[in-house]
């Protein structure tokens, strides 16, 4: 079956947005810039 392409709700993209984070976890340090 194809898969069909189209706009994600912003549900989706919270949602797809924790996956890659949890899959590549990042530092809290590197968010914020050094001083």
């Amino acid at each position: 079956s194809k898969t069909i392409i189209r706009d994600a709700t912003p549900k989706e993209l919270e949602e797809a947005k924790k996956r890659q984070e949890k899959k590549n976890p990042k530092p809290a340090e590197a968010e914020k810039p050094k001083e």
